[in-house]
């Protein structure tokens, strides 16, 4: 780094331009390029000596440099200093004799070396006589000396003044001891206290871990060990402590592994475990470990695989290891090997990699080698990142504090080593032994864990509510490292209820249910559970004991299924492979929520976000919602934020569609009561049957449901006969007929089994938002524009208003069911929803005429929103509402007219003329009307006056022998239906070409043409003749036409582009996407005015 780079430096850390820096800017800057830490102390000092006493802590550009010279002289001397300071501690009691202390003041001071220095040191401690620690004496040895250099006759005086004093020290602690002996009272405190701290280490062995009691730092197992001091940034002297820490702790680990398999006695343990650590010590500070692994206790003894095998490879050397194998894959796929056949050269391949010497001793050797190697490349990385180098460094420290507290756990040495290596890298979910050797670690774990626990009783998690008031005054740091401790005991109590419920006794129940069940019988039983979990969980229930009983049924379900999908590769699959394979699913789950969660905590720079994470984990864990055994046993849908819009939609029409049955339901039982109440108790009254009805479907009575809707539903079509066919069967029936070229019908309604409404509901919508979600995710859905995408999101908000619209739930089900098929208008409907058509049209005409009986004003529902600038989706459904708004009142103004009794003479007068003059009065009226401007008010009378007379002619025309007034009627609102669902379509078909600032216009013109009244949909239908109906047959028919031409066409040219061989051999559904991908780029280029090109593609398509 040149001046010119350190000036760089300056600059940044004073951006305010004062002219210095601080103490703790310099220190902050020091610790994120050193990879070891540096006190403040050693900061401080350096400026003292370099700007004065008088400096204040400030740091002046002149004296940057020389400042960061005399701190890099500090730390150089204070490392060198450290290592020949152990070298002296041959006992490893962290201290050394005062002779020893002289002896290095005189080795740093060399020839400047002072005894006025010496004896300010002696003085500054609190018993000269004490042998000296570290921390007393590396100030002074980085310190220049004072005083007159001294002569060799006062050091050696100094020496033997200091054996005297040693002498003396020596002698006056034991003649303490001899007090202590004597006096009974003394003896007994010093019981006591001996008790009380063999007492608390053992606490703290138990609730903070064998590292903790090993190091302690005398306090008590609950006391708070974190700094007062509140701490909101990640240096890389962080990552490297918590690196270091890393290591020691699986370094305890081996070796207390090693104690435990050579103890010929369990009391040996202990014993044997502290001689470990010490001689491992000693033998690494001597650089002579590898020499005399051979002597420590069980370093001969075998681990079940080799570090490595255990842990795997550090996260670079992985990743880089599966790059290469993947080439490899690749290469093999092309010389025609299978698949399988690959997959066990790379196994073999990998075998070689881990491999080698299993023993304790070997494991040492390669952890020791392990962390060095892992420290540099962690380093290198964070280096590589510079432009992200502070999300780096976090999202390295918090790995590994995840990882420091997966070494809290009880599992001997190869289950944890396993567990950290897993933590180490980011892990796929559900991935294959064949391309993913970490799913073997995985299993090998499983396999652990499931043989520890067989036997053991189910922990259940503790109910420690956390406390915001603590949270408050931690810094963003030490909340972060809050919320990974929360995640990592979730984590824990989910491992452990899965094991319970893979090998409790309360499981094998279910298992053999499960196991007696066909694969289709468990596919439906595991749908019911899925919603049963989701309802639960939005019912915020604290009924814990329905939540285990359907995860242990799912559980048992989902080992079924595994099994099926095991047995292609294995012979036979035994109970306990099963389980070792849906326990590793869940322990690769969570380590994919985890990076999940560090990615999105990492990012969180407000203390009150952490929080609010923090809470939600601990509310999860405490309440026992295993939501990760969910998505492993249910196969829980994970819903990303870009699809949320969808299924918030969704959510929202099934909602809607629930209401009006519980509607129906009310005013059945309620009867004149709920026609008295006004809309503000009627909604309290369906919010208490919604609450009813989510509680049942939690608990999965849906049976039950039938309650809440009364005996009026068995009298009515089921669900199915009035919405019709799901989406899913519609989709796959249209393709079917595509391929035929023939219509189809959907089955009868009669051949699917019937509950209640409520219950039928249930897998409705659950098949429903299971397609969606395949379709999002689908390749075909990604390479759309997304703007096309959000189309789904429209079509699903007119579903849902269809819904709202309507207060009679015979007709809002048939109107949503045939919005569905909205599309389906612009050709032919299949047979049953042309009869739906005519139902609707006939229930809507009977509940008019019913109110108008009863005389029942007619409710209009409004339903109006502004969308914000920008909100393109937004700006659709509006505009689409206020036409569907504009619809509903055509049909209420064409029921208004046929049943007013004024019609009668209109229609005797009418009567009076021909069929060809009624036909060319039609005209006539049509013609009229267009002349009309209906915001004149003399022109609306006019047209009030048209309509009516058109209405009545209309209504003769129909009518003809014994057909009826309502006959006529529900005829004619049929016709009316068919043309708006036609209008709507080809609206929604074009949409998506339409401009934000296009579909303002179009709303605000819409609202003026309701507001004037205008009905030219009824106008249509009224004037509609024999060849108008044949014109648009015509029509029809020629857009069917030449869309099969352009596909033909554009098939043709993308057949010549590609080469007709590889054209034939490409599949079907790649060439659909090419296909559609063209289609959209052509009809782009005409959207945006490329008439050229249009010509010529008509041309050709004409030829």
């Amino acid at each position: 780094m040149g001046l010119q780079d350190f000036m760089t430096v300056f600059s940044n850390l004073d951006p305010s331009c004062k002219g210095f820096v601080t103490s703790h800017q310099v220190l902050e800057f020091c610790q994120s390029i050193y990879h070891s830490s540096i006190s403040v102390e050693q900061i401080e000092h350096a400026i003292t000596q370099i700007c004065g006493s008088t400096s204040s802590g400030r740091v002046s550009r002149q004296q940057f440099i020389a400042v960061l010279e005399e701190i890099e002289r500090r730390r150089s001397v204070e490392e060198q200093a450290y290592w020949d300071f152990q070298a002296l501690d041959y006992k490893g009691t962290n201290r050394i004799s005062l002779k020893d202390a002289l002896m290095m003041f005189r080795e740093f001071h060399g020839d400047r070396f002072s005894l006025y220095t010496w004896k300010e040191f002696l003085q500054s401690r609190d018993d000269p006589g004490e042998q000296v620690y570290f921390d007393e004496i590396r100030l002074w040895l980085c310190n220049y000396p004072s005083g007159e250099p001294a002569s060799k006759d006062q050091i050696t005086q100094e020496e033997e003044q200091l054996i005297k004093i040693q002498s003396r020290h020596q002698s006056d602690t034991i003649n303490k001891l001899k007090q202590i002996q004597d006096d009974k009272e003394e003896i007994q405190e010093y019981l006591d206290n001996a008790q009380y701290n063999a007492q608390r280490r053992r606490n703290k062995w138990d609730k903070q871990g064998l590292e903790a009691m090993l190091f302690d730092d005398g306090l008590e197992a609950d006391d708070d060990t974190t700094s007062t001091k509140s701490k909101d940034t990640i240096t890389m002297s962080d990552v490297n402590d918590a690196m270091t820490q890393k290591y020691d702790k699986l370094k305890s680990k081996l070796l207390w592994e090693m104690a435990k398999m050579s103890a010929a006695m369990e009391s040996d343990r202990h014993e044997i475990f502290q001689q470990l650590c010490r001689e491992e010590k000693q033998y690494s500070r001597e650089g002579s470990l590898q020499d005399r692994i051979g002597g420590l206790s069980g370093s001969r003894l075998d681990l079940i695989a080799t570090l490595t095998g255990l842990m795997g490879e550090v996260r670079s050397h992985d990743l880089k290891r599966k790059e290469q194998t993947e080439k490899k894959r690749e290469t093999l796929r092309q010389q025609g090997m299978k698949e399988q056949d690959i997959d066990k050269a790379i196994q073999t391949e990998y075998q070689g990699v881990i491999s080698g010497d299993t023993t304790c001793g070997a494991s040492l050797i390669n952890l020791i080698e392990r962390f060095k190697l892992e420290k540099e490349e962690t380093m290198m990385a964070v280096k590589s990142r510079a432009s992200m180098s502070s999300v780096a460094l976090e999202n390295e420290y918090y790995r590994l504090l995840r990882q420091h507290l997966l070494l809290t756990d009880e599992w001997g040495f190869p289950a944890l080593a396993m567990a950290v290596g897993l933590a180490e890298r980011p892990q796929q979910y559900r991935s294959t032994k064949g391309n993913d050797w970490d799913r073997n670690r995985s299993e090998q774990l499983s396999q652990i864990q499931l043989e520890d626990r067989k036997g053991r009783k189910l922990q259940h998690t503790p109910a420690d509510l956390v406390d915001s008031n603590k949270l408050d005054d931690l810094g963003l740091t030490d909340l972060k490292q809050h919320l990974i401790k929360e995640i990592v005991q979730k984590h824990f109590y989910e491992r452990e209820a899965m094991i319970n419920m893979l090998q409790g006794r309360e499981s094998e129940q279910q298992k053999k249910k499960a196991h007696q069940m066909s694969s289709q019988e468990r596919k439906k039983r595991l749908k019911v559970l899925r919603n049963q979990q989701i309802s639960w969980s939005q019912s915020n229930s604290d009924d814990t004991q329905h939540l285990h009983q359907i995860l242990t049924e799912a559980v048992a379900l989902y080992c079924e299924v595994r099994r099926e999908e095991l047995l292609p590769t294995a012979s036979i699959v035994t109970d306990n492979v099963v389980a070792e394979c849906v326990l590793a699913d869940l322990i690769q789950r969570q380590e994919v929520e985890y990076e999940a969660s560090l990615e999105q905590f990492v990012s969180k720079q407000v203390k009150s976000d952490v929080i609010f994470l923090i809470k939600k984990e601990n509310k999860m864990r405490i309440k026992e919602h295993f939501d990760n055994i969910s998505f492993v046993a249910l196969g829980t849908i994970e819903i990303s934020a870009e699809d949320k819009d969808y299924v918030d939609a969704l959510d929202v029409k099934y909602d809607t569609l629930r209401k009006n049955i519980l509607r129906m339901g009310l005013e059945y039982k309620m009867g004149t009561e709920w026609k008295q109440l006004n809309e503000k108790e009627r909604k309290k009254y369906i919010k208490e049957k919604e609450k009813e009805e989510r509680k049942l479907r939690g608990l999965g009575q849906l049976q039950d449901m039938e309650s809440l809707i009364g005996p009026k539903s068995k009298a009515l079509p089921s669900l199915r006969q009035l919405i019709g066919e799901e989406k899913s069967e519609y989709e796959k029936r249209l393709k079917e007929q595509r391929k035929i070229g023939q219509n189809q019908d959907e089955p009868p309604a009669e051949k699917f089994p019937h509950m209640n409404f409520l219950a039928d509901l249930v897998p409705r919508y659950d098949n429903e938002q299971e397609a969606m979600l395949i379709w999002l995710k689908s390749t075909s859905t990604k390479q759309l524009p997304v703007k096309t995408q959000r189309l789904k999101i429209v079509l699903l908000k007119l579903e849902t208003f269809c819904a709202q619209l309507e207060e009679d739930f015979e007709v809002s089900a048939l109107s949503v069911g045939l919005i569905e098929r909205l599309m389906a208008a612009l050709q032919n409907r299949h047979p049953k929803d042309q009869s739906r058509q005519y139902d609707l049209a006939m229930r809507r005409t009977r509940l008019r005429l019913a109110n108008l009986q009863q005389k029942e004003p007619t409710k209009k529902k409004e339903k109006s929103f502004t969308p914000e600038k920008g909100d393109l989706t937004g700006w659709q459904t509006a505009y689409l509402y206020e036409v569907m708004k504009r619809h509903y009142d055509e049909r209420e103004q064409l029921l208004k007219y046929l049943q007013d009794e004024s019609i009668t003479e209109l229609m005797e007068a009418a009567s009076e003329m021909s069929a060809d003059e009624r036909k060319s009065r039609l005209a006539e009226l049509q013609t009229k009307r267009r002349k009309l401007d209906l915001a004149n008010s003399g022109d609306k009378e006019d047209y009030i006056s048209i309509l009516e007379e058109a209405v009545a002619i209309s209504a003769i025309g129909r009518k003809s022998g014994r057909t009826s007034m309502e006959e006529v009627t529900v005829t004619t609102l049929r016709d009316l239906q068919d043309r708006q669902d036609r209008e709507l379509a080809k609206l929604i078909q074009n949409i998506e070409n339409v401009t934000e600032e296009q579909l303002e216009t179009k709303l605000e013109e819409e609202k003026d043409a309701r507001q004037q009244g205008t009905v030219h949909n009824v106008f249509d239908i009224l004037t509609q003749t024999d060849d108008s109906v044949k014109e648009d047959e015509l029509i029809l028919s020629l857009e069917k036409k030449y869309s099969r031409l352009q596909d033909s066409l554009l098939s043709e040219c993308l057949c010549q582009s590609c080469g007709k061989e590889s054209w034939d051999k490409m599949a079907e559904k790649d060439k659909l996407v090419k296909l559609v991908h063209l289609k959209e780029q052509v009809k782009d280029m005409i959207q945006k005015g490329n008439y050229l090109c249009n010509s010529i593609f008509k041309f050709i398509s004409l030829v």
